[in-house]
Formats: C-alpha cells, sequence, structure tokens
C-alpha cells in the first residue's frame, strides 16, 4: 500500500540538484548574481582587505593572499565577503581569528606557492598574491567553501570584461592540476562567454 507522502509530484522537484548546475545556467543566461546591488562600495572593500592584511598577514610566515581577498586586490570581485582569505602550508601556525575575520586554505603541494603567484605592494607592505587567472582558477577548485561556483563566474566574466586571456585560464588550472569536476565547469563557463 502507498502512503500519500510516498509520491512526489514532478514539479516538486528542484531543478538544479547541485549548485554548480544553477550557477552553469545563470552563467550561460545572463543571470543577475545575488551579489548585485546588495554589496559595499568597491573602495569600502579593499579598505577592510587592506586593513586585515596589514594585520594579520606579517604574522603568517609563506602565506599568500587568495580567493576573495585576491579576487578584490585585482578588481574582480563585488563578493561581501570581508574575511581575509589566505593559503599557507600545512605545517605553519596560523594565529587564531573568527572566520569572519581570516579564511585559511592549507595548500600541500608546491606549485601552489609558486604557480600564479606574485609579489604585490598593498598598505605600505609588501604581499604574496594569486595572479587574476590564478585566482580564478582558485574560486573554481575551492567553490565549496563559498557555497558553489558563482563567485567564480562572476570574476570570470569580471576577468574577460578586462581583455583576460581564456588560454591563460587553461594555462594556470593545468599547472595547478585542477581537478577534473572542477576543469569540466571551468570548460563550460569558458565556452559560454568567457574571455577570448
Amino acid at each position: 500500500m502507498k502512503r500519500a507522502s510516498d509520491s512526489r509530484a514532478p514539479w516538486l522537484e528542484p531543478p538544479f540538484r547541485h549548485p554548480t548546475q544553477l550557477d552553469l545556467f545563470c552563467g550561460a543566461h545572463g543571470c543577475i548574481s545575488a551579489y548585485d546591488g546588495r554589496d559595499r562600495p568597491p573602495l569600502v572593500r579593499l579598505e577592510t582587505t587592506t586593513a586585515r592584511i596589514r594585520d594579520i598577514y606579517p604574522r603568517v610566515r609563506g602565506g599568500v593572499v587568495c580567493m576573495v581577498s585576491a579576487a578584490q586586490i585585482h578588481s574582480l570581485s563585488s563578493a561581501v565577503d570581508s574575511a581575509l582569505w589566505l593559503g599557507v602550508p600545512l605545517r605553519i601556525h596560523v594565529p587564531k581569528r573568527d572566520p569572519s575575520v581570516l579564511r585559511t586554505l592549507r595548500w600541500s603541494n608546491r606549485p601552489a606557492f609558486e604557480v600564479g603567484v606574485e609579489e604585490v605592494g598593498l598598505g605600505g607592505i609588501t604581499i604574496l598574491c594569486t595572479t587574476r587567472e590564478r585566482t580564478v582558477v582558485d574560486l573554481l577548485r575551492y567553490g565549496r567553501h563559498l557555497g558553489g561556483s558563482a563567485e567564480a563566474a562572476h570574476c570570470l566574466r569580471a576577468y574577460a570584461a578586462t581583455g583576460g586571456s581564456s588560454e591563460a585560464i587553461r594555462d594556470i588550472a593545468d599547472a595547478v592540476r585542477i581537478p577534473r569536476p572542477a576543469r569540466l565547469i571551468l570548460d563550460a563557463l569558458l565556452s559560454a562567454g568567457g574571455p577570448s
């Protein structure tokens, strides 16, 4: 005997079972980002990021500014996230901070600290920061920390608007050995109107 609660009408099923499906759909159809209209002005975000860098970065040996923080430095992001994102070696001490202030990624392979990393002067100090291309690739690779690939898709569009190269993105993705699922999303985003 079948109970009424066991049957599901087909229209009650979610149209997207995984966040990346929704992200790809929005990217392909020009949907408005969830961040649009609700974020602080870019200058305020960069000042917050710069203040956090001055406070925290000197205390973390071998850290690389990455993810949303790097996207803000390169003017690729309109995200509200004001936490400082750092890629750090596995066995390096990181000061305990609230996740709204500091978010870390533990990188274990050497290329993570060499490929697509540059020195940048910011707030009176020199920092290591991922390049624009590496930042886009990392946002896809570690999108699970941001709830999906929407931020990566947004940054990829901003990168394309400033004359970025899809070949440079693919080269970085190959060099850092991006996992296959993230590579499939990257290829789909590039073919759906990414940089030329």
